[in-house]
Order: C-alpha cells, then structure tokens, then sequence
C-alpha cells in the first residue's frame, strides 16, 4: 500500500501535467497586439452574430461615424464607435489555446480584410480566433471589459426621444396641424413626459424606417418646459404592429412603437 500511494500520487501529477499542457501552451503569456491594423487605419468595423451584423462607417463629415443595420442608419454614436476601435486595437492576447468554442460566436472584420472571432463565456476567458490563421488565443481580461456590449447594435440605439428632464415638464400639448387634440398639465403632464422622453420599455419601430410613410401623421406632442417647447412626431396605423410611431426632434432618424399614448383631453 505505501508502494501504491506514491504512484498514484505520481500518475495524478502527470494528468494534470497533460491536461494543462493540452489547454494551455507552457510558454508565459504572450501580451501581444492581436490585431494588425492601428487605430487610426481603421475605416471600416463589420459586426456578425449568426445571421445578423451591423456596420460601422465613417458619416463623411469630419471625425463622425454611424452604425448601419440595412436601412437604418444612427449618427449620433460616434463616441461610442471610437471608444470600440480604441479597444479592438489594444486588444493583447494571453496565452495560445487549444480549441476555440463553436457556438455563441460575435465575428469582427476590419477594413474587408482582417477578421477575427470572439467568444465571450458567461464564466471563464474570453478566446479569440485569427480567421487567417486559425490561431486561438486567450485575450487579457483587462482589455474586453464592456467590449460584448459595444458589439451589439442595440448599444447604438439609444433610449431617448428628446434631450430633456421629465421632471421639467409643466405642460403637454398634442396638436393635429391647428387642431387641439389634448392638453396636460401638472401632475399629468409629469405622468405623461416619460413616454415621450425616453420610452424604455418600447420597441424601436424599425418597420417604420424602411417606410417612412408621412401621410400617417397624426400629431405633434410639444412638451414645455421653462417656457420652451420640444416637439415629437406621432404617426399613425392600425395595420402597424403597433398603432403609434414617436420620433423626436433631438434624434429624428430614431423611431419608437407604443400602443397607446396614455393620455386624455383636459378641459
């Protein structure tokens, strides 16, 4: 038995020995740039997931960007856009693995040249594969903090109509051309700002983009505050998923569907 225990011990050591050597290279990490191109080469980001991708292109004018998903396009994310060039440029592997998953993948390709893979693993660390060279690589999870959510086209969009505070408003006015529709005011037009300031739980109306149909108009809902107005287009369907479409003069190529517009004339 004394004889036995110190083989086994001995053979436990060894698989652990192949199973990392299998997982994992014995070389120290690697902290290499894992893309080519720099920064400021950068003119172009395809995003893949699955079937679906989004492009991120240069407006043309100056330094701006927007993210391009068929016929919607988002010009007001350039911000963002520079911050996930900055990250996909800084990006340094780790170490070389073995396998690289194939499932739940997000593709990257700069420039209609370099592509790379990322799998983000809800435990563990994050791999990237070379599409060039089918190289794995472990990524340093220094640079991916918040790198999945910037390679999503739902990051982009955005939560707002209107650049204003709920709170501010002491008055709602729905017109139709010259025609008063509804009126709020106090209490209720505090209750009723958020729907048209930043409807969180409604659903981007991207139908409505591809076709921009203005003789659905319905009203124009100004929302006043300190005396100055801020206006949202509402446009109507019933043959619409949902009857109602706001845009907002601050983000006029941003569409948001409602079922209701929650308000009542006040007399």
């Amino acid at each position: 038995m004394r004889t036995l225990l110190p083989l086994l011990l001995i053979a436990l050591l060894g698989y652990a020995g192949w199973f990392y050597w299998r997982e994992y290279t014995a070389e120290r990490p690697l902290r290499e740039a894992l893309l080519l191109t720099p920064a400021e080469d950068v003119r172009e980001i395809e995003v893949t997931r699955g079937k679906y991708g989004f492009r991120l292109l240069p407006t043309g004018e100056g330094n701006g960007w927007m993210v391009k998903r068929g016929t919607t396009e988002l010009y007001d994310q350039s911000d963002r856009i520079r911050r996930l060039i900055r990250q996909l440029t800084a990006l340094r592997t780790d170490s070389v693995m073995r396998r690289f998953p194939e499932s739940n993948l997000v593709s990257v390709r700069l420039n209609d040249g370099e592509r790379i893979d990322l799998h983000f693993p809800t435990e563990g660390t994050t791999r990237a594969r070379v599409t060039a060279t089918g190289d794995v690589f472990a990524l340093n999870p220094e640079g991916v903090s918040g790198l999945q959510n910037l390679l999503r086209f739902d990051t982009y969009r955005g939560d707002r109509l209107l650049r204003l505070a709920a709170e501010t408003v002491d008055s709602i006015w729905a017109m139709h051309h010259d025609s008063l529709l509804w009126r709020a005011t106090a209490a209720a037009a505090t209750r009723l700002s958020p729907t048209f300031i930043a409807p969180a739980t409604a659903p981007y109306a991207d139908y409505f983009d591809e076709i921009i149909d203005r003789e659905k108009y319905h009203a124009t809902v100004t929302l006043f505050a300190a005396g100055q107005g801020h206006r949202v287009e509402v446009f109507r369907d019933s043959l619409w998923p949902k009857p109602y479409v706001l845009v907002g003069e601050d983000f006029p190529r941003r569409y948001f569907a409602i079922d209701s517009l929650g308000a009542t004339r006040e007399n």
